[in-house]
Protein backbone atom coordinates (compact mmCIF):
# COMPACT_ATOMS: atom_id res chain seq x y z
CA UNK A 1 0.00 0.00 0.00
CA UNK A 2 1.20 3.51 -0.81
CA UNK A 3 0.55 6.18 1.79
CA UNK A 4 1.65 9.76 2.09
CA UNK A 5 1.70 12.41 4.80
CA UNK A 6 2.41 16.11 4.72
CA UNK A 7 5.80 17.04 6.22
CA UNK A 8 6.36 20.78 6.43
CA UNK A 9 5.74 22.00 2.88
CA UNK A 10 6.85 18.78 1.25
CA UNK A 11 5.14 15.46 0.64
CA UNK A 12 6.31 12.24 2.28
CA UNK A 13 6.18 8.98 0.41
CA UNK A 14 5.94 5.62 2.13
CA UNK A 15 7.56 3.22 -0.35
CA UNK A 16 8.12 -0.54 -0.28
CA UNK A 17 11.58 -2.07 -0.03
CA UNK A 18 11.62 -3.40 -3.60
CA UNK A 19 14.16 -1.77 -5.91
CA UNK A 20 11.66 -1.08 -8.70
CA UNK A 21 9.33 0.97 -6.48
CA UNK A 22 9.13 3.76 -9.05
CA UNK A 23 7.45 1.33 -11.48
CA UNK A 24 4.48 0.88 -9.12
CA UNK A 25 1.43 2.58 -10.70
CA UNK A 26 0.09 3.87 -7.37
CA UNK A 27 3.38 5.65 -6.62
CA UNK A 28 3.43 7.19 -10.09
CA UNK A 29 -0.10 8.53 -9.56
CA UNK A 30 0.93 10.19 -6.27
CA UNK A 31 3.98 11.72 -7.93
CA UNK A 32 1.97 12.99 -10.91
CA UNK A 33 -0.94 14.37 -8.90
CA UNK A 34 0.46 15.56 -5.59
CA UNK A 35 4.24 15.98 -5.71
CA UNK A 36 5.69 16.80 -9.11
CA UNK A 37 3.38 19.75 -9.97
CA UNK A 38 4.43 21.63 -6.83
CA UNK A 39 8.10 20.82 -7.35
CA UNK A 40 8.15 21.73 -11.04
CA UNK A 41 6.40 25.02 -10.34
CA UNK A 42 8.81 25.83 -7.52
CA UNK A 43 12.16 24.78 -8.93
CA UNK A 44 11.87 24.47 -12.69
CA UNK A 45 10.97 26.95 -15.41
CA UNK A 46 7.34 26.22 -16.10
CA UNK A 47 5.24 29.25 -17.15
CA UNK A 48 3.75 31.26 -14.32
CA UNK A 49 5.14 28.98 -11.62
CA UNK A 50 1.58 27.75 -11.18
CA UNK A 51 1.28 24.15 -9.98
CA UNK A 52 -2.38 24.04 -11.02
CA UNK A 53 -1.34 24.46 -14.67
CA UNK A 54 1.15 21.60 -14.63
CA UNK A 55 -0.12 18.05 -15.19
CA UNK A 56 2.87 15.77 -15.66
CA UNK A 57 2.36 12.21 -16.86
CA UNK A 58 5.17 9.73 -16.22
CA UNK A 59 5.79 7.73 -19.40
CA UNK A 60 8.90 5.77 -18.42
CA UNK A 61 11.15 5.09 -15.44
CA UNK A 62 14.55 3.86 -16.60
CA UNK A 63 17.06 2.63 -13.98
CA UNK A 64 20.42 4.24 -14.58
CA UNK A 65 22.46 2.51 -11.88
CA UNK A 66 23.39 2.83 -8.23
CA UNK A 67 25.21 5.65 -6.51
CA UNK A 68 26.18 5.25 -2.88
CA UNK A 69 23.22 3.36 -1.34
CA UNK A 70 20.45 4.23 -3.76
CA UNK A 71 19.17 3.61 -7.27
CA UNK A 72 19.11 6.40 -9.83
CA UNK A 73 16.08 6.62 -12.07
CA UNK A 74 15.81 8.55 -15.33
CA UNK A 75 12.14 9.45 -15.21
CA UNK A 76 10.57 10.49 -18.50
CA UNK A 77 7.38 12.51 -18.32
CA UNK A 78 5.15 14.59 -20.53
CA UNK A 79 3.64 17.96 -19.70
CA UNK A 80 1.30 20.14 -21.74
CA UNK A 81 2.23 23.80 -22.14
CA UNK A 82 0.40 26.29 -24.35
CA UNK A 83 -1.41 23.49 -26.13
CA UNK A 84 1.77 21.56 -26.93
CA UNK A 85 3.04 18.37 -25.32
CA UNK A 86 6.68 18.54 -24.20
CA UNK A 87 8.77 15.64 -22.97
CA UNK A 88 11.50 15.82 -20.36
CA UNK A 89 13.85 13.67 -18.32
CA UNK A 90 13.90 14.09 -14.55
CA UNK A 91 16.70 12.08 -12.87
CA UNK A 92 15.71 11.01 -9.35
CA UNK A 93 17.63 9.56 -6.42
CA UNK A 94 17.12 9.21 -2.66
CA UNK A 95 19.55 10.62 -0.12
CA UNK A 96 19.17 8.29 2.87
CA UNK A 97 19.48 9.69 6.36
CA UNK A 98 18.71 13.16 5.07
CA UNK A 99 15.63 14.93 6.40
CA UNK A 100 16.34 18.44 5.11
CA UNK A 101 13.55 20.02 3.09
CA UNK A 102 14.78 23.58 2.59
CA UNK A 103 16.92 23.02 -0.49
CA UNK A 104 15.15 24.03 -3.71
CA UNK A 105 15.84 20.70 -5.45
CA UNK A 106 14.57 18.45 -2.67
CA UNK A 107 11.32 16.99 -3.97
CA UNK A 108 9.78 14.93 -1.17
CA UNK A 109 10.46 13.21 2.12
CA UNK A 110 10.67 9.42 1.78
CA UNK A 111 10.32 6.56 4.28
CA UNK A 112 11.18 2.96 3.47
CA UNK A 113 10.90 0.30 6.20
CA UNK A 114 11.72 2.69 9.02
CA UNK A 115 14.53 4.66 7.43
CA UNK A 116 14.06 8.22 6.26
CA UNK A 117 15.47 9.99 3.27
CA UNK A 118 14.85 12.73 0.73
CA UNK A 119 13.90 12.30 -2.91
CA UNK A 120 15.98 14.80 -4.87
CA UNK A 121 16.38 16.04 -8.41
CA UNK A 122 19.67 14.38 -9.33
CA UNK A 123 20.35 16.89 -12.11
CA UNK A 124 21.79 19.10 -9.38
CA UNK A 125 24.08 16.39 -8.02
CA UNK A 126 27.63 16.75 -9.40
CA UNK A 127 28.46 13.10 -8.85
CA UNK A 128 25.43 12.03 -10.90
CA UNK A 129 26.26 14.46 -13.70
CA UNK A 130 29.85 13.23 -13.78
CA UNK A 131 28.70 9.60 -13.79
CA UNK A 132 26.24 10.28 -16.61
CA UNK A 133 28.88 11.98 -18.75
CA UNK A 134 31.37 9.18 -18.16
CA UNK A 135 28.73 6.62 -19.11
CA UNK A 136 27.88 8.44 -22.31
CA UNK A 137 31.53 8.38 -23.35
CA UNK A 138 31.41 4.59 -23.19
CA UNK A 139 27.87 3.80 -24.31
CA UNK A 140 25.01 5.75 -25.75
CA UNK A 141 22.24 3.33 -24.83
CA UNK A 142 20.44 2.66 -21.54
CA UNK A 143 18.01 -0.27 -21.60
CA UNK A 144 14.71 -0.04 -19.78
CA UNK A 145 12.97 -2.76 -17.78
CA UNK A 146 9.50 -4.24 -18.08
CA UNK A 147 7.63 -2.05 -20.58
CA UNK A 148 9.96 0.95 -20.32
CA UNK A 149 11.72 1.94 -23.55
CA UNK A 150 15.46 2.14 -23.89
CA UNK A 151 17.18 5.51 -23.90
CA UNK A 152 19.65 6.30 -26.67
CA UNK A 153 21.87 9.33 -27.10
CA UNK A 154 22.67 10.13 -30.73
CA UNK A 155 24.16 13.17 -32.49
CA UNK A 156 21.48 15.20 -34.24
CA UNK A 157 22.74 14.35 -37.73
CA UNK A 158 22.75 10.62 -36.98
CA UNK A 159 19.28 10.79 -35.51
CA UNK A 160 17.81 12.39 -38.63
CA UNK A 161 19.44 10.00 -41.11
CA UNK A 162 19.51 6.75 -39.15
CA UNK A 163 18.07 3.80 -41.03
CA UNK A 164 15.71 1.44 -39.31
CA UNK A 165 14.26 4.14 -37.09
CA UNK A 166 11.82 2.66 -34.56
CA UNK A 167 8.16 3.34 -35.28
CA UNK A 168 7.75 5.46 -32.16
CA UNK A 169 10.56 7.78 -31.07
CA UNK A 170 10.10 10.24 -28.21
CA UNK A 171 12.50 13.18 -28.45
CA UNK A 172 13.57 14.51 -25.07
CA UNK A 173 14.17 18.19 -24.35
CA UNK A 174 17.29 19.13 -22.43
CA UNK A 175 16.96 21.66 -19.67
CA UNK A 176 19.42 24.50 -19.39
CA UNK A 177 19.47 27.60 -17.26
CA UNK A 178 16.25 29.59 -17.30
CA UNK A 179 17.80 32.48 -19.18
CA UNK A 180 18.83 30.10 -21.98
CA UNK A 181 15.36 28.50 -22.04
CA UNK A 182 13.69 31.87 -22.53
CA UNK A 183 15.87 32.47 -25.59
CA UNK A 184 15.69 28.97 -26.99
CA UNK A 185 13.30 29.78 -29.83
CA UNK A 186 15.73 32.42 -31.12
CA UNK A 187 19.13 30.85 -30.42
CA UNK A 188 20.32 27.28 -30.66
CA UNK A 189 23.66 26.86 -28.79
CA UNK A 190 24.40 23.76 -30.88
CA UNK A 191 24.29 25.88 -34.04
CA UNK A 192 26.35 28.80 -32.73
CA UNK A 193 26.91 31.64 -35.13
CA UNK A 194 27.83 35.19 -34.18
CA UNK A 195 24.89 36.88 -36.02
CA UNK A 196 22.43 34.68 -34.12
CA UNK A 197 24.16 35.50 -30.84
CA UNK A 198 24.07 39.22 -31.60
CA UNK A 199 20.31 39.03 -32.15
CA UNK A 200 19.69 37.99 -28.55
CA UNK A 201 18.00 40.64 -26.38
CA UNK A 202 20.08 42.50 -23.82
CA UNK A 203 20.06 41.58 -20.15
CA UNK A 204 19.59 44.58 -17.84
CA UNK A 205 19.68 45.24 -14.11
CA UNK A 206 15.90 45.60 -13.99
CA UNK A 207 15.47 42.16 -15.59
CA UNK A 208 17.88 40.64 -13.07
CA UNK A 209 16.00 42.18 -10.14
CA UNK A 210 12.64 40.97 -11.45
CA UNK A 211 13.75 37.51 -12.61
CA UNK A 212 16.60 36.34 -10.37
CA UNK A 213 15.10 32.88 -9.85
CA UNK A 214 14.64 32.39 -13.58
CA UNK A 215 18.21 33.44 -14.39
CA UNK A 216 19.95 31.23 -11.82
CA UNK A 217 21.38 28.01 -13.22
CA UNK A 218 19.67 24.76 -12.28
CA UNK A 219 23.04 23.10 -11.85
CA UNK A 220 23.43 24.57 -8.35
CA UNK A 221 21.30 25.07 -5.29
CA UNK A 222 21.28 28.75 -4.38
CA UNK A 223 22.86 27.94 -1.02
CA UNK A 224 25.90 26.56 -2.88
CA UNK A 225 26.50 29.85 -4.71
CA UNK A 226 28.41 32.91 -3.61
CA UNK A 227 26.57 36.23 -3.46
CA UNK A 228 27.43 39.81 -4.41
CA UNK A 229 25.39 42.83 -3.42
CA UNK A 230 25.97 46.23 -4.94
CA UNK A 231 24.14 49.53 -4.82
CA UNK A 232 25.69 50.82 -8.02
CA UNK A 233 25.70 54.46 -9.02
CA UNK A 234 21.91 54.68 -8.84
CA UNK A 235 21.65 53.50 -5.24
CA UNK A 236 19.25 50.66 -6.16
CA UNK A 237 20.45 47.34 -4.74
CA UNK A 238 21.35 44.48 -7.08
CA UNK A 239 22.14 40.94 -5.89
CA UNK A 240 24.00 38.54 -8.17
CA UNK A 241 25.35 35.01 -7.67
CA UNK A 242 28.39 33.04 -8.78
CA UNK A 243 29.86 29.56 -8.52
CA UNK A 244 33.09 28.98 -6.62
CA UNK A 245 35.20 28.22 -9.70
CA UNK A 246 34.25 31.61 -11.14
CA UNK A 247 35.45 33.34 -7.97
CA UNK A 248 38.90 31.78 -8.38
CA UNK A 249 39.12 33.09 -11.95
CA UNK A 250 37.93 36.55 -10.90
CA UNK A 251 40.67 36.66 -8.26
CA UNK A 252 43.29 35.50 -10.79
CA UNK A 253 42.20 38.27 -13.19
CA UNK A 254 42.76 40.89 -10.50
CA UNK A 255 46.12 39.43 -9.41
CA UNK A 256 47.40 39.50 -12.98
CA UNK A 257 46.42 43.15 -13.48
CA UNK A 258 47.94 43.98 -10.06
CA UNK A 259 51.30 42.75 -11.37
CA UNK A 260 51.08 45.11 -14.34
CA UNK A 261 51.10 47.93 -11.77
CA UNK A 262 54.02 46.39 -9.83
CA UNK A 263 51.80 44.93 -7.09
CA UNK A 264 52.42 41.34 -6.03
CA UNK A 265 50.49 39.13 -3.64
CA UNK A 266 51.48 39.77 -0.03
CA UNK A 267 52.67 43.35 -0.52
CA UNK A 268 51.32 45.91 1.93
CA UNK A 269 48.76 48.18 0.26
CA UNK A 270 47.52 51.65 1.20
CA UNK A 271 43.84 51.53 0.20
CA UNK A 272 41.33 54.37 -0.19
CA UNK A 273 37.96 52.66 0.03
CA UNK A 274 34.46 53.28 1.34
CA UNK A 275 33.32 51.07 4.23
CA UNK A 276 36.54 49.01 4.14
CA UNK A 277 36.25 45.36 5.24
CA UNK A 278 37.96 45.03 8.61
CA UNK A 279 38.97 41.66 10.14
CA UNK A 280 36.68 40.29 12.84
CA UNK A 281 37.49 36.62 13.36
CA UNK A 282 40.85 35.12 14.34
CA UNK A 283 41.24 33.67 10.84
CA UNK A 284 40.59 37.07 9.26
CA UNK A 285 43.12 38.73 11.57
CA UNK A 286 45.79 36.16 10.65
CA UNK A 287 45.02 36.60 6.95
CA UNK A 288 45.19 40.41 7.29
CA UNK A 289 48.57 40.08 9.01
CA UNK A 290 50.13 37.74 6.43
CA UNK A 291 48.27 38.11 3.09
CA UNK A 292 45.67 40.89 2.84
CA UNK A 293 47.92 43.58 4.27
CA UNK A 294 45.95 46.82 3.92
CA UNK A 295 46.29 50.26 5.46
CA UNK A 296 42.86 51.82 4.97
CA UNK A 297 41.64 55.37 4.56
CA UNK A 298 37.84 55.22 4.73
CA UNK A 299 36.59 57.50 1.94
CA UNK A 300 33.24 57.84 3.69
CA UNK A 301 35.09 59.93 6.30
CA UNK A 302 37.56 61.91 4.20
CA UNK A 303 38.69 64.99 6.14
CA UNK A 304 41.89 66.58 7.45
CA UNK A 305 41.89 64.52 10.66
CA UNK A 306 41.40 61.16 8.90
CA UNK A 307 43.97 62.04 6.21
CA UNK A 308 46.60 63.04 8.79
CA UNK A 309 45.99 59.80 10.68
CA UNK A 310 46.37 57.87 7.40
CA UNK A 311 49.66 59.66 6.64
CA UNK A 312 50.99 58.74 10.09
CA UNK A 313 50.05 55.07 9.62
CA UNK A 314 51.63 55.10 6.15
CA UNK A 315 54.91 56.33 7.61
CA UNK A 316 54.83 53.59 10.27
CA UNK A 317 53.80 50.69 8.05
CA UNK A 318 55.39 51.75 4.74
CA UNK A 319 52.98 50.27 2.18
CA UNK A 320 54.43 49.62 -1.28
CA UNK A 321 51.24 50.06 -3.37
CA UNK A 322 48.49 52.71 -3.36
CA UNK A 323 45.00 51.56 -4.40
CA UNK A 324 41.65 53.31 -4.46
CA UNK A 325 38.77 55.18 -6.07
CA UNK A 326 40.12 57.49 -8.76
CA UNK A 327 38.76 60.75 -7.38
CA UNK A 328 39.63 59.83 -3.79
CA UNK A 329 43.25 59.33 -4.91
CA UNK A 330 43.08 62.79 -6.46
CA UNK A 331 41.69 64.33 -3.26
CA UNK A 332 44.51 62.78 -1.21
CA UNK A 333 47.14 63.86 -3.76
CA UNK A 334 45.89 67.44 -3.77
CA UNK A 335 46.05 67.51 0.04
CA UNK A 336 49.66 66.25 0.01
CA UNK A 337 50.69 68.89 -2.53
CA UNK A 338 49.02 71.64 -0.50
CA UNK A 339 50.74 70.50 2.71
CA UNK A 340 54.10 69.87 1.06
CA UNK A 341 54.16 66.17 2.00
CA UNK A 342 56.81 64.51 -0.17
CA UNK A 343 57.82 61.28 1.59
CA UNK A 344 54.93 59.01 0.52
CA UNK A 345 56.40 57.10 -2.42
CA UNK A 346 54.53 53.93 -3.48
CA UNK A 347 56.04 51.60 -6.10
CA UNK A 348 52.77 51.64 -8.03
CA UNK A 349 49.29 53.18 -7.96
CA UNK A 350 46.07 51.41 -9.00
CA UNK A 351 43.05 53.56 -9.82
CA UNK A 352 39.63 51.92 -10.02
CA UNK A 353 35.84 52.19 -9.58
CA UNK A 354 35.50 55.61 -11.25
CA UNK A 355 36.60 57.38 -14.42
CA UNK A 356 40.13 58.68 -14.06
CA UNK A 357 40.25 62.19 -15.54
CA UNK A 358 43.45 63.25 -17.30
CA UNK A 359 44.05 66.27 -15.05
CA UNK A 360 43.51 64.09 -11.95
CA UNK A 361 46.05 61.54 -13.20
CA UNK A 362 48.61 64.35 -13.50
CA UNK A 363 47.98 65.55 -9.94
CA UNK A 364 48.20 62.01 -8.49
CA UNK A 365 51.44 61.20 -10.29
CA UNK A 366 52.93 64.55 -9.29
CA UNK A 367 52.13 64.06 -5.59
CA UNK A 368 53.39 60.47 -5.32
CA UNK A 369 56.12 60.50 -8.02
CA UNK A 370 54.72 57.22 -9.33
CA UNK A 371 52.72 56.17 -12.39
CA UNK A 372 49.00 55.38 -12.16
CA UNK A 373 47.57 52.14 -13.61
CA UNK A 374 43.88 52.56 -14.34
CA UNK A 375 41.52 49.59 -14.31
CA UNK A 376 37.83 49.08 -14.98
CA UNK A 377 35.32 46.49 -13.81
CA UNK A 378 32.12 45.88 -11.87
CA UNK A 379 30.93 43.56 -9.11
CA UNK A 380 28.69 41.53 -11.43
CA UNK A 381 31.41 40.25 -13.79
CA UNK A 382 34.70 41.29 -12.17
CA UNK A 383 37.62 42.89 -14.00
CA UNK A 384 36.74 44.06 -17.52
CA UNK A 385 39.84 45.97 -18.62
CA UNK A 386 43.13 47.28 -17.25
CA UNK A 387 46.12 49.32 -18.37
CA UNK A 388 49.52 47.66 -18.53
CA UNK A 389 52.86 49.33 -17.85
CA UNK A 390 52.81 50.94 -21.34
CA UNK A 391 49.49 52.75 -20.63
CA UNK A 392 48.43 52.80 -24.27
CA UNK A 393 44.82 51.86 -23.55
CA UNK A 394 43.03 49.28 -21.43
CA UNK A 395 43.57 45.58 -22.19
CA UNK A 396 40.21 43.77 -22.39
CA UNK A 397 39.86 40.64 -20.25
CA UNK A 398 38.79 38.38 -23.12
CA UNK A 399 39.82 35.11 -21.40
CA UNK A 400 36.90 35.66 -19.04
CA UNK A 401 34.49 37.93 -20.94
CA UNK A 402 33.07 38.55 -24.40
CA UNK A 403 32.77 42.33 -24.71
CA UNK A 404 30.66 44.32 -27.17
CA UNK A 405 30.36 48.07 -27.78
CA UNK A 406 26.95 48.90 -29.24
CA UNK A 407 25.43 51.95 -30.88
CA UNK A 408 21.87 52.98 -29.91
CA UNK A 409 20.52 50.96 -32.88
CA UNK A 410 22.24 47.80 -31.60
CA UNK A 411 24.98 47.66 -34.24
CA UNK A 412 28.65 47.42 -33.28
CA UNK A 413 30.56 50.65 -32.64
CA UNK A 414 33.74 51.14 -34.67
CA UNK A 415 37.19 51.85 -33.27
CA UNK A 416 37.20 55.10 -31.30
CA UNK A 417 33.40 55.39 -31.41
CA UNK A 418 31.49 55.46 -28.14
CA UNK A 419 29.10 52.60 -27.52
CA UNK A 420 27.17 50.93 -24.71
CA UNK A 421 29.32 48.24 -23.09
CA UNK A 422 27.67 44.80 -23.19
CA UNK A 423 29.25 41.83 -21.40
CA UNK A 424 28.85 38.07 -21.73
CA UNK A 425 30.53 36.22 -18.85
CA UNK A 426 32.09 33.06 -20.26
CA UNK A 427 32.73 31.37 -16.91
CA UNK A 428 29.95 32.04 -14.37
CA UNK A 429 27.89 28.85 -14.45
CA UNK A 430 25.92 29.78 -11.34
CA UNK A 431 24.19 32.84 -12.82
CA UNK A 432 24.75 33.21 -16.57
CA UNK A 433 25.26 36.79 -17.77
CA UNK A 434 24.48 36.75 -21.50
CA UNK A 435 24.69 40.12 -23.28
CA UNK A 436 24.48 42.07 -20.03
CA UNK A 437 24.29 45.84 -20.49
CA UNK A 438 26.18 47.22 -17.52
CA UNK A 439 25.06 50.83 -18.18
CA UNK A 440 28.55 52.12 -18.97
CA UNK A 441 29.75 53.70 -22.19
CA UNK A 442 33.18 53.16 -23.71
CA UNK A 443 35.11 53.21 -26.97
CA UNK A 444 36.85 50.15 -28.49
CA UNK A 445 40.24 50.36 -30.16
CA UNK A 446 41.86 48.77 -33.19
CA UNK A 447 45.37 49.59 -32.00
CA UNK A 448 47.88 47.06 -30.68
CA UNK A 449 49.74 47.72 -27.44
CA UNK A 450 53.53 47.77 -27.65
CA UNK A 451 53.71 45.44 -24.62
CA UNK A 452 53.10 42.47 -26.96
CA UNK A 453 50.51 40.73 -24.76
CA UNK A 454 48.06 40.51 -27.65
CA UNK A 455 44.93 41.35 -25.67
CA UNK A 456 42.66 43.80 -27.54
CA UNK A 457 42.40 47.35 -26.24
CA UNK A 458 39.64 49.68 -25.15
CA UNK A 459 40.45 53.34 -25.74
CA UNK A 460 38.58 54.63 -22.72
CA UNK A 461 35.48 54.47 -20.53
CA UNK A 462 33.54 57.66 -21.19
CA UNK A 463 30.94 57.42 -18.43
CA UNK A 464 27.83 55.75 -17.14
CA UNK A 465 24.48 55.94 -18.88
CA UNK A 466 23.19 57.71 -15.76
CA UNK A 467 25.97 60.33 -16.19
CA UNK A 468 24.72 61.52 -19.57
CA UNK A 469 22.85 64.84 -19.58
CA UNK A 470 20.03 65.73 -21.96
CA UNK A 471 19.54 68.75 -24.21
CA UNK A 472 16.07 70.09 -25.02
CA UNK A 473 16.20 68.44 -28.46
CA UNK A 474 16.77 65.00 -26.86
CA UNK A 475 20.46 64.71 -27.73
CA UNK A 476 22.90 63.57 -25.04
CA UNK A 477 25.99 65.12 -23.48
CA UNK A 478 28.64 63.08 -21.64
CA UNK A 479 28.65 64.86 -18.29
CA UNK A 480 31.97 63.46 -17.09
CA UNK A 481 33.74 64.56 -20.28
CA UNK A 482 32.19 68.03 -19.88
CA UNK A 483 33.51 68.24 -16.31
CA UNK A 484 36.97 67.19 -17.44
CA UNK A 485 37.06 69.78 -20.24
CA UNK A 486 35.75 72.57 -17.98
CA UNK A 487 38.21 71.92 -15.14
CA UNK A 488 41.07 71.92 -17.63
CA UNK A 489 40.03 75.01 -19.60
CA UNK A 490 38.75 77.39 -16.90
CA UNK A 491 41.06 78.56 -14.08
CA UNK A 492 39.68 78.96 -10.56
CA UNK A 493 37.77 75.65 -10.31
CA UNK A 494 38.78 73.00 -7.75
CA UNK A 495 35.88 70.55 -8.14
CA UNK A 496 32.70 70.50 -10.17
CA UNK A 497 29.56 68.38 -10.09
CA UNK A 498 26.71 68.68 -12.60
CA UNK A 499 23.15 67.81 -11.53
CA UNK A 500 20.22 67.88 -13.97
CA UNK A 501 17.01 67.65 -11.91
CA UNK A 502 14.71 68.35 -14.89
CA UNK A 503 14.83 68.89 -18.63
CA UNK A 504 14.96 72.67 -18.24
CA UNK A 505 17.42 73.04 -15.34
CA UNK A 506 21.08 72.30 -14.62
CA UNK A 507 22.74 72.98 -11.27
CA UNK A 508 26.53 73.29 -11.04
CA UNK A 509 28.00 72.53 -7.61
CA UNK A 510 31.35 74.33 -7.53
CA UNK A 511 34.28 74.09 -5.11
CA UNK A 512 36.30 77.28 -5.66
CA UNK A 513 40.08 77.23 -6.05
CA UNK A 514 42.24 80.05 -4.60
CA UNK A 515 42.39 81.78 -8.00
CA UNK A 516 38.60 81.83 -8.43
CA UNK A 517 37.19 85.16 -9.66
CA UNK A 518 34.06 86.66 -11.18
CA UNK A 519 35.51 85.84 -14.58
CA UNK A 520 35.56 82.16 -13.58
CA UNK A 521 31.80 82.09 -13.05
CA UNK A 522 31.16 84.00 -16.28
CA UNK A 523 33.30 81.57 -18.28
CA UNK A 524 31.72 78.55 -16.59
CA UNK A 525 28.13 79.62 -17.29
CA UNK A 526 29.01 80.67 -20.83
CA UNK A 527 30.55 77.26 -21.51
CA UNK A 528 27.45 75.38 -20.36
CA UNK A 529 25.05 77.69 -22.20
CA UNK A 530 27.02 77.13 -25.38
CA UNK A 531 26.79 73.34 -24.92
CA UNK A 532 23.10 73.11 -23.95
CA UNK A 533 21.64 76.03 -25.88
CA UNK A 534 18.65 78.21 -24.96
CA UNK A 535 15.71 77.08 -22.85
CA UNK A 536 17.71 75.53 -19.98
CA UNK A 537 18.27 77.45 -16.76
CA UNK A 538 21.91 77.00 -15.69
CA UNK A 539 22.98 78.18 -12.26
CA UNK A 540 26.00 77.74 -10.01
CA UNK A 541 25.94 76.85 -6.31
CA UNK A 542 29.15 77.17 -4.28
CA UNK A 543 29.96 74.46 -1.75
CA UNK A 544 32.86 73.58 0.53
CA UNK A 545 33.07 70.03 -0.77
CA UNK A 546 31.37 67.59 -3.14
CA UNK A 547 29.63 64.87 -1.08
CA UNK A 548 30.37 61.21 -1.72
CA UNK A 549 27.90 58.45 -2.42
CA UNK A 550 27.23 55.89 0.32
CA UNK A 551 29.90 53.69 -1.27
CA UNK A 552 32.51 56.40 -0.77
CA UNK A 553 32.70 57.16 -4.51
CA UNK A 554 32.15 60.55 -6.11
CA UNK A 555 29.81 61.29 -9.00
CA UNK A 556 30.69 64.18 -11.28
CA UNK A 557 27.48 64.13 -13.30
CA UNK A 558 23.97 63.13 -12.22
CA UNK A 559 20.93 63.09 -14.52
CA UNK A 560 17.62 62.72 -12.64
CA UNK A 561 15.31 62.89 -15.64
Amino acid sequence: MVTRALTLQHERLEIPAQSDWLMIPEIQVVLERDILPAYLARARWYPGRNANKISPAITAAIPFGRMDDTDIWLTAFEAAQDGLVHRYLLPLLIEWGVSRHSEPFHIAAVRQEGRDGTLIDAATDRLFVSTLLQSLRCRFRIDGIQQSPRLEFLPGANFMTRSGTPRRIRPIKTEQSNSTKKLSQRFDPDQFELPAFQSLPLLTKSIIRASTDEILSREFARSALGEHKTGGSTGVALTTYFDRDWLETRTADALRSDQWAGAFHGMKIASLWGNPPLPKTLKQHVRALLIDRFVYLDTIDLNERSIEDFIARWRREKPEILFGHSHSLYMLARYLLEKGVQDLRPRGIISTSMMLLANERQVIESAFRSKVTDRYGCEEVGLIACECERRQGMHLNIEHLYIEFLRPDGTAATAGEEGAIVITDLLNRGMPFIRYRIEDVGAPSDRCCACGRGLPLMERVTGRVADYLKRRDGSMVAGVSLVERTLTAIPGLEQLQIVQPSSDEIVLSVVRAPDFSAATEQALLAEFRAVFGPGINIRAEYVERIPQERSGKYRFSICRI
